[in-house]
């Protein structure tokens, strides 16, 4: 009898083991499904990065960083009640990560619910007291309610921390683009003159921007002004207008490109965003597509007889 009593003991303590090892190896799936939707996530790959949060949460419903960066997704995509509603129950389950509070202070923020927004950033900084993209969005806030001064002394702080984490990690590309988005932001208000936003900002905002580019205008501000130009320049100049060259600044995805290409023998693209000028040339509709800054483009090519649109 107490043989029997021991090997059902002993069964309870595998089946227990099991369960616990079961635990353990579904959990290390989970992190490594939320490294990968996060990879996908950083580099613009938004619809990849969305599926595996939500598989994970299929998996488990609490999983509070899914939750926050599937928020954190739906803002990027102007989905602020989503947005919020996910940002809100992953801090419901968590409370202790500053980013979440940041991205739900940034969707107060855009909607003009000031208050609530620096209670969040405050509740970020709390969390993590030298959580910079926090400091950064207070000073943008302070800057749209007319406190500069409080604006200046924030956009100040976040640079410091930045050169901190630049300090031991100097190859961080985010965080320098950060950095100069910020004393760009600092030096408006100063009064020094920045002649033009730092091209690391301007690359980074739009490779970020590619992949939602089209959409985003076409679909959700029913953007038709390529179009709307093109029908213009004919109906003044005549349906046989064409052009022998013509430059498109700032391609973008190629949605000029496109409405101008029928009166234009030969049309080429520029634009500063390596993931815009992909998407342009899937397109087809440019004879070249150059990757680089306008400027020094236009100094390169000064001589040739073009039409820039």
């Amino acid at each position: 009898m107490a043989k029997e009593r021991w090997e059902i003991i002993n069964d309870e303590n595998n089946i227990a083991e099991k369960r616990r090892f079961d635990s353990r190896s579904c959990q290390k799936k989970l992190d490594e499904m939320f490294s990968l939707a996060a990879r996908h996530h950083q580099k613009g790959n938004y619809k990849d990065a969305e599926s595996l949060y939500k598989q994970i949460l299929e998996v488990n419903p609490t999983h509070y960083q899914s939750l926050g960066n599937l928020g954190l997704l739906a803002k990027q995509f102007n989905k602020y009640n989503i947005s919020r509603r996910l940002l809100e129950k992953a801090i419901q389950i968590n409370p202790n990560r500053a980013d979440d509070h940041n991205y739900l202070g940034g969707i107060f923020q855009e909607l003009g619910e000031t208050r609530q927004a620096i209670d969040c950033y405050q509740q970020a900084i709390q969390i993590t007291p030298n959580h910079a993209d926090t400091y950064h969005n207070l000073g943008v806030l302070m800057t749209q309610v007319g406190k500069i001064q409080q604006a200046i002394g924030y956009y100040q702080h976040a640079i410091d921390l930045y050169d901190q984490v630049l300090l031991l990690n100097p190859n961080n590309r985010r965080v320098h683009t950060s950095r100069q988005n910020t004393l760009h932001l600092l030096n408006s208000q100063v009064g020094v003159t920045t002649k033009t936003t730092p091209k690391d900002y301007i690359q980074s905002l739009f490779d970020n921007y590619a992949k939602r580019f089209d959409y985003h205008l076409t679909e959700t501000l029913d953007y038709k002004v390529p179009q709307l130009l093109k029908n213009r320049l004919t109906k003044q100049m005549g349906n046989k207008l064409t052009f022998d060259m013509a430059i498109d600044l700032g391609c973008g995805t190629g949605l000029s490109g496109e409405a101008f290409r029928p009166i234009c023998r030969q049309l080429v693209g520029i634009d500063l965003s390596p993931k815009m000028i992909e998407k342009a040339e899937k397109k087809q509709v440019y004879d070249i597509v150059e990757n680089g800054e306008i400027n020094e483009y236009l100094e390169h090519n000064s001589e040739k007889n073009t039409t820039c649109s």
